[in-house]
């Protein structure tokens, strides 16, 4: 029979990537459910070699293997697409899908090396959905993501290697202070994470939708 910590006995490392409130929810929650989180800004990450280091410090910090990843979208801001420069263009989708990937790769790696089990949620905003001016960037690495998540949840299942979304507009407010709201998003993290969703994999969900 499991014995529970908090609602979802996850008992694993967890790399969160991001900040504010949200993020905050999410490493509370976790916490809660017996996860071992290592917290760190998007600053600083720009390629692979910055990545491979970043868990190999989270791992040596924890003392053992990253199991679970949770990777929430930088603020991004907001240009007409006109005036976009491609350097511009670059900087947005490299914040936001490049490192993005590779973060999501190198625990993949990790986890096959070992035949581990791993778990991968990407919190996002709803631009790939709803149309929003000034956010040209956001709005194609966000629908680009969601094509990534379902490709990689289809390449990896065999490995049980999970990959899902979580669409949100709590991410945009960072003084959100719907407490229920953030408390959902905690919960649902953490049982995106869980045992209990071994067999949820390719799903986007959206929080705060209306």
């Amino acid at each position: 029979m499991m014995t529970m910590i908090g609602p979802w006995n996850l008992g694993a490392n967890a790399l969160v990537i991001g900040s504010g409130k949200a993020v905050t929810a999410v490493v509370d929650a976790l916490e809660t459910s017996g996860a071992h989180p290592f917290v760190v800004a998007h600053k600083n990450l720009r390629d692979e070699l910055d990545v491979r280091a970043l868990f190999e410090r989270a791992e040596a910090q924890l003392a053992g293997r990253i199991g679970i990843l949770v990777y929430a979208d930088a603020p991004t801001s907001t240009a007409s697409a006109d005036t976009l420069s491609y350097l511009e263009w670059r900087a947005a989708l490299n914040a936001s899908m490049d490192v993005r990937f590779f973060c999501t790769v190198e625990l993949a790696r990790r986890c096959m090396a070992d035949q581990r089990k791993g778990a991968v949620v990407h919190l996002t905003s709803r631009r790939a959905e709803q149309a929003e001016g000034g956010a040209i960037a956001a709005a194609a690495s966000a629908g680009g993501l969601l094509t990534m998540s379902m490709s990689l949840a289809v390449e990896w299942g065999r490995d049980n290697i999970r990959s899902n979304v979580i669409a949100t507009r709590l991410l945009d407010k960072v003084q959100a202070q719907d407490g229920e709201q953030l408390a959902s998003l905690g919960a649902l993290v953490s049982y995106y994470c869980s045992d209990y969703a071994s067999y949820i994999t390719g799903t986007r969900i959206g929080i705060d939708e209306g």
